[in-house]
């Protein structure tokens, strides 16, 4: 496997899984005449779950809406990230390669959404003895795919609602971001988890660097917010590999690019450079040079991120030691 995202991360604990039967009533729900053949539940889910279902239809039922046998169902709590998502994949259908909606409701406390089945292996899963020329050729395509969607313009610059108008404008990025990071790096769940020391270089860090985060041009471009191995299902064909779908939309908002940039580029150094290689050549021939200092910027913007994952409620430390480990390597890269 090039990369095991079980070994950075933790999924919240107690998530109960749905039983065959839940699930049966629920594809009955969603499409009507659908008869479930068989369940497997899917990896990589830290927020989410994801169920691959097989179904044929029932005798006598009207033909299913996809016209393959396969779908994914995909369970979420959060109501409002979900509603983005569908709302966004039915805009991408057509201009990036996404799985498409077949159907979706949404119950009090669950959003529940069926996609189209995409043949495919997640990038993640890909054999860590892949030639050079491989990889760069996956990173080629990887580049290509995360420039078309950077090609996407937005009316402003923040985060999306449910019906993908901006919700909160930021007038400026930077400052948005600086604000968010300082807030959650005073807190205690900072201090209890990263340290006061650590915490107090971090926010150092960012005063020392306040200019790259200002100077974010273009902020108005669609951002996945997630954009990493295991979240692109990949094919190859004849040596050429091809992005078939970019999953797991709900962090998408309209921001900076360097912000995928950062998520991409944030375990560079346990993966092959090759495959960094083809992924730059391809993106800056597709999407336009990147800016002197873009590591910089991005690895600031990551930033946000990781504070997310220290102001969680839930306490998750295989995914603090990976905060830990991010953190130290960004300060060491500004030293």
């Amino acid at each position: 496997m090039l990369i095991n995202f079980d070994d950075y991360f933790q999924a919240p604990q107690g998530l109960r899984l749905l039983s065959r039967s839940e699930i049966q009533a629920l594809v009955l729900h969603l499409l009507r005449g659908q008869e479930i053949c068989d369940v497997e539940l899917l990896s990589g889910g830290y927020r989410n779950q994801n169920y691959r279902l097989d179904f044929v239809p029932k005798t006598g039922a009207p033909p299913a809406t996809a016209d393959a046998n396969e779908a994914v169902l995909r369970v979420s709590q959060d109501l409002t990230a979900a509603g983005k998502e569908v709302k966004l994949l039915q805009m991408l259908a057509g201009l990036l390669p996404v799985p498409r909606v077949l159907a979706a409701r949404q119950t009090s406390a669950h959003a529940f959404a069926l996609h189209e089945y995409v043949p495919g292996v997640l990038a993640s899963h890909l054999p860590k003895n892949l030639s050079e020329s491989t990889l760069a050729s996956l990173g080629a395509a990887i580049g290509a795919t995360l420039a078309q969607i950077h090609q996407i313009e937005l009316p402003g610059c923040g985060f999306l609602d449910t019906e993908l108008r901006i919700s909160d404008p930021m007038p400026n990025l930077g400052d948005a971001w600086l604000a968010y990071m300082r807030e959650v790096l005073h807190g205690k769940r900072a201090e209890t988890r990263l340290g006061l020391d650590l915490s107090k270089q971090v926010l150092r860090l960012l005063t020392q660097n306040e200019a790259l985060l200002r100077d974010l041009n273009p902020s108005n471009r669609l951002v996945h917010s997630d954009f990493n191995l295991k979240n692109l299902l990949v094919s190859e064909k004849e040596g050429f590999w091809q992005v078939k779908a970019v999953l797991d939309w709900e962090f998408a908002h309209a921001g900076s690019p360097l912000v995928d940039l950062g998520n991409f580029f944030r375990f560079e150094k346990d993966l092959p450079p090759a495959l960094f290689e083809g992924f730059l050549q391809t993106y800056q021939a597709e999407a336009g040079a990147l800016p002197v200092q873009w590591r910089a910027q991005a690895r600031l913007l990551d930033l946000a991120a990781i504070c997310n994952f220290l102001d969680s409620p839930e306490s998750k430390p295989l995914t603090l030691e990976t905060v830990k480990r991010v953190v130290n390597e960004t300060l060491l890269s500004f030293a």
